[in-house]
């Protein structure tokens, strides 16, 4: 049974309801504020409830006591988080590094595999440390990371390619950052073959030829997002549906947007779609 509750007052009756009531999976809290009062209730209502997987908490500003409080839960022995989504929470470099540091996984107790931080834009280098640190831990659960339209600079993404080497990370969403200059795409992309990626959005960024070309060498991919990046010029696209065509590519779902293409690169494009028996969704405008 799957309850979904949005709170929006009552802080105290709501954590205890929550903690009565051990059917609850999927809390979704949109405009809360979470103060103090709010914090201390909800780590005695979730950290130990047997059934709770995931919480939203949307449009809210998650100060550093509410980050400390989400933290005490994913790090709680009997905790059963395995999903948190907090974009729209204007978390800054102090709210990531309580809710993401080390410690969190150095027992190995939590059970985190989704994380969803998007348009979280007052985070920098600092605190993409912190979450890197938790990423590329050995404990680390996490399979699916969003960090889109985030402001993420050339800094930060090159350390989170690096942690993502190796990590259990399989679905990426990088998509909407466009703080991310075209000539450092290519390293993180290198980063990135490093790693076990399946599912990665790079949908609307600076991405062009030279990161095409680091992109097609990427053979783990079942589901990629490639559009609306408008630096790519129709050779590019050419070489990169030929390119993934010649390895073989076996992709389930391919996204490349609004592009502007050749005729060349349409043919390319047709060849590759033709002979790609995996694909079973493409998206094209």
């Amino acid at each position: 049974m799957i309850a979904e509750v949005t709170a929006r007052k009552h802080h105290r009756i709501y954590s205890w309801s929550i903690y009565r009531n051990s059917s609850i999976e999927n809390i979704m809290m949109h405009g809360v504020g979470i103060n103090d009062d709010f914090s201390g209730s909800l780590i005695e209502g979730m950290c130990v409830h047997p059934s709770l997987m995931r919480i939203t908490l949307a449009h809210d500003d998650l100060g550093s006591i509410g980050c400390q409080a989400f933290g005490k839960v994913l790090e709680h022995a009997k905790s059963k988080l395995k999903d948190l989504n907090l974009q729209f929470c204007k978390l800054d470099n102090e709210g990531i590094q309580k809710l993401c540091h080390e410690q969190l996984l150095g027992n190995g107790t939590s059970m985190l595999k989704r994380l969803n931080l998007r348009f979280n834009k007052e985070i920098d280098t600092v605190g993409w440390q912190a979450l890197s640190n938790v990423i590329q831990h050995p404990n680390s659960k996490l399979t699916t990371l969003a960090i889109s339209d985030s402001n993420l600079v050339d800094t930060g993404a090159k350390l989170l390619g690096i942690a993502l080497s190796g990590s259990s990370v399989k679905a990426l969403n990088l998509s909407y950052n466009f703080s991310i200059f075209s000539d450092v795409w290519p390293t993180v992309l290198n980063q990135l073959s490093q790693a076990s990626i399946e599912y990665l959005n790079l949908n609307n960024n600076t991405i062009d030829d030279d990161s095409l070309d680091t992109l097609a060498n990427i053979g783990t991919f079942k589901s990629l997002g490639i559009g609306r990046n408008n630096v790519i010029t129709p050779s590019g696209w050419q070489s990169f549906f030929s390119s993934l065509q010649s390895r073989g590519t076996k992709l389930v779902r391919l996204d490349i947007g609004s592009i502007g293409i050749s005729d060349e690169s349409t043919v390319a494009l047709g060849s590759l779609i033709s002979n790609m028996p995996t694909l079973k969704n493409t998206e094209y405008e």
